[in-house]
């Protein structure tokens, strides 16, 4: 069979929506299999990924890191106060203690809510589940939504024995905030939120959304509503009126919960909610009464499981995303739904910004529309260890004068030039490179370079399949010293502290012996956001922590090479080009190495030299490399931060 597109073990986590741990444990039972370079076919993952949806392999499911838990919580996004989630916690202890069932508790405690709101009259009864149970009705909306959810219970089978009655009257205050939909979250189990990339928005992210467009402006639309947050915002904070308003989602429950609380949203209008249960990415399907939206606000599923048959029927829709990824084809779909000028606005990962499996649906963006802000929030989903972005994005041609505003956390924010995205590689969105830091970046680039691209020669560590099993502490006759990444420090490897006996037959994976037995090489750390190399001239192995480089630059020596990789110049292009907690082949290929001449070389091997014997002459080697690049005084500082 011809190979697909390879990716690596990082991507494939993020596509299966596990951790990279577990792709690995798959890649050693089995499951999955590298094609070379640790990297694995993409086709191969987004095979195992239907499985899973369809639950032939639930056996790996259960055993993933997070999606086979059974975990129930208050999710700690919650908007709700301190009081709020203690509210919410009982009344999921009162459900657990009677084995009530979810959504009939849920019926209840909205029936509950309506009466204190004084929407809705109760008859002294304890069988909700009965239309004539309620009376004096005080709005025709809010009694169809009730009587329809109803008729949806009437279908089951009863539930008698139940004590429903003592959960009713265990509420005994209609908080404002959405209760509902916290103790929805708080039945869920954590591996269903997991699978289903469904998790609540921190109520003041989802406010920001409101406050960043002009208020009330045409049709807003929640295409993967939940329980109602952005439409509640959208309500509170947006201007809207309800007949603006709509959401959709594939969960029955969460859209009845979500229907409710829109209602209560609007106390003193009469409508039926624009709220549906469909799939946002089947239009033909889909309830939703045509295009023609100004804005489209959601936090997508990430790394949401499609069926096959989706995934199929979206490969024909997006040909251009090969990534097959959940939020991608959100954003397709809404930016397609946006009237010209209207504007999304998408919580995702930071990765979105700079992964390059994600370079097909940024370079959609870039070319199709106005990228008007990027905004960084740092990690505030629980259990999600990903940072959260907003992308904010204007459905108009972009210009060459457009200009991306830039929210880092905890600092000023900025503007910068979209265009700059488009012209990077993987149209990667460098979003927190400023244009000075940009302009000190081209000025590196422009002085005379090469680089490893075609010119090194590269090594992956060991991979033993079982360390515990392989590797020891204790040094044992026929073993030798294998070095971690923890063990690279610059210019140098820390003393061994874990032994091997060298048996590649044994191995799950290893490199040809003959790279780990070269004269000179670079080990370096392969896990790291900053660039950590050493030089080894002892034939050392390493495991896969620690990855292998040997330059082969004419007349480049490799201790300047080193001493380049090392220095605070090329640090400071790596993160800012990359900003990641990955060091890959690709991006070290990418690197500049100056041409300065020979004899400034010989310059820069004997400070190298000096660094391998212990002295500290960092500043030194930045202070060279900063004079070979003429460097302006203001550019030094900016590369030392």
């Amino acid at each position: 069979m011809v190979q697909g597109r390879l990716i690596t073990v990082a991507e494939a986590a993020g596509l299966l929506n596990v951790s990279a741990a577990t792709v690995r444990n798959w890649i050693r039972n089995g499951s999955l299999a590298p094609a070379g370079r640790g990297r694995i076919d993409v086709r191969q993952v987004h095979d195992l990924k239907s499985r899973l949806a369809s639950g032939q392999v639930d056996r790996l499911r259960r055993r993933a890191n997070k999606s086979g838990l059974r975990r129930t919580a208050v999710p700690a996004e919650y908007a709700g106060g301190v009081e709020q989630r203690r509210r919410i916690e009982a009344l999921r202890d009162v459900c657990a203690a009677g084995r009530l069932d979810p959504e009939r508790a849920l019926f209840v405690l909205a029936a509950r809510l309506l009466v204190l709101k004084q929407e809705v009259g109760l008859r002294k009864t304890a069988d909700f589940f009965n239309d004539r149970s309620f009376t004096n009705w005080r709005r025709d909306g809010v009694r169809t939504a009730m009587l329809d959810w109803r008729r949806d219970l009437a279908a089951r089978p009863p539930d008698h024995s139940a004590d429903y009655a003592g959960l009713f009257y265990n509420l005994e205050a209609a908080d404002p905030e959405d209760l509902l939909g916290g103790l929805y979250q708080a039945m869920l189990f954590e591996g269903r939120r997991s699978g289903q990339g469904f998790y609540l928005t921190p109520g003041d992210l989802v406010a920001g959304v409101f406050t960043a467009g002009r208020p009330g402006q045409g049709r807003f639309l929640d295409p993967c509503c939940g329980t109602g947050q952005f439409l509640m915002q959208a309500a509170r904070n947006g201007g809207y009126s309800p007949a603006a308003l709509f959401g959709l989602d594939q969960d029955r429950i969460a859209v009845r919960i979500a229907r409710i609380n829109l209602l209560l949203s609007f106390p003193e209008e009469d409508f039926s909610p624009g709220v549906f249960q469909g799939d946002f990415l089947d239009p033909v399907r889909s309830p939703l009464p045509g295009r023609g939206f100004r804005l489209i606000a959601t936090n997508p599923p990430w790394g949401a499981a499609l069926r096959p048959e989706q995934q199929r029927r979206l490969q024909q829709a997006y040909p251009f995303i090969r990534s097959r990824e959940s939020f991608a084809y959100f954003l397709a779909a809404g930016l397609s739904l946006l009237d010209s000028g209207g504007r999304l606005s998408f919580f995702l990962p930071e990765s979105f910004l700079n992964i390059r499996v994600h370079g097909d649906i940024r370079a959609h963006l870039l070319s199709a529309a106005r990228l008007t802000g990027v905004t960084f929030f740092g990690r505030r989903f629980e259990g999600v260890q990903s940072p959260v972005i907003r992308i904010d994005v204007t459905k108009h041609a972009p210009g060459k004068s457009a200009r991306t505003r830039v929210v880092p956390e905890n600092k000023p924010a900025y503007r910068v030039p979209q265009a700059r995205f488009s012209e990077n590689d993987d149209a990667i969105i460098n979003a927190l490179v400023t244009e000075p830091e940009a302009a000190v970046i081209k000025r590196i680039y422009d002085a005379a370079h090469v680089t490893l691209a075609g010119t090194a020669d590269w090594a992956l560590g060991i991979v033993t399949g079982d360390n515990r099993r392989f590797v020891s502490k204790t040094r044992r006759p026929g073993m030798e010293p294998v070095f971690r990444g923890q063990d690279v420090e610059k210019y140098r490897l820390k003393p061994p502290a874990v032994f091997i006996r060298f048996e590649p037959e044994r191995f799950q994976q290893t490199a040809l012996e003959n790279k780990y037995r070269a004269r000179e090489k670079l080990i370096y750390r392969f896990v790291s956001r900053r660039l950590v190399f050493a030089y080894d001239d002892s034939g050392a192995l390493t495991l896969n922590s620690a990855n292998i480089v040997i330059p082969r630059v004419e007349n480049y020596p490799i201790k300047a090479i080193l001493g380049v990789l090392n220095s605070r110049v090329i640090q400071f292009v790596f993160s800012k080009r990359f900003q990641t907690h990955k060091v890959l082949r690709r991006d070290l290929e990418s690197l500049p190495l100056p041409l300065p001449g020979a004899e400034r070389l010989r310059a820069l091997v004997s400070l190298v030299d000096r660094a391998l014997a212990g002295q500290d002459v960092d500043e030194e080697i930045d202070d060279l490399l900063m004079t070979w690049l003429a460097l302006t005084p203001a550019q030094r500082r900016i590369v030392s931060g």
